[in-house]
């Protein structure tokens, strides 16, 4: 009823002056080809038709715990392994992968972040356990 006697002049409404515009957050992009995907089985981004045109990107909307956001469907997800690619002077041996739910979730700068979808992705590409790749429950 107040929107109608809005609308039809018989009610006045202050508009404060100095309203500020919400603040638009950029979070950091995640865009590496490392195979992770929306798991959103609607989302555009996995469609057969469109995987071979459209490259998975994510926005890293938190740290602890690490969260990525779809940029296609908004969708929401907690990876669960992660690694460096700034690996200690490249030595093989210090290719290591960790739990994303790990410290290290937070120290690894996103540009040399990768995310694994599983384990035995990590391994795949030659990425072997630390002692934080445990995936913690609870």
């Amino acid at each position: 009823m107040a929107l109608i006697a809005l609308l039809l002049g018989k009610k006045e409404v202050q508009i404060p002056k100095e309203v500020e515009p919400p603040r638009k957050i950029d979070y950091p992009t995640y865009s590496r080809d490392s195979r992770v995907r929306c798991p959103n089985p609607r989302c555009v981004s996995v469609q057969n038709t469109e995987v071979k045109y459209i490259k998975p990107e994510f926005k890293i909307v938190n740290r602890n715990p690490l969260t990525l956001r779809c940029i296609f469907c908004e969708h929401g997800f907690e990876p669960k392994y992660i690694a460096s690619s700034d690996w200690h002077e490249g030595r093989l041996e210090n290719k290591k992968y960790h739990s994303a739910d790990s410290h290290w979730a937070r120290k690894i700068k996103t540009e040399n972040l990768i995310i694994f979808d599983s384990e035995s992705e990590a391994r795949a590409r030659g990425f072997k356990p630390s002692r934080y790749s445990a995936v913690r429950h609870g």
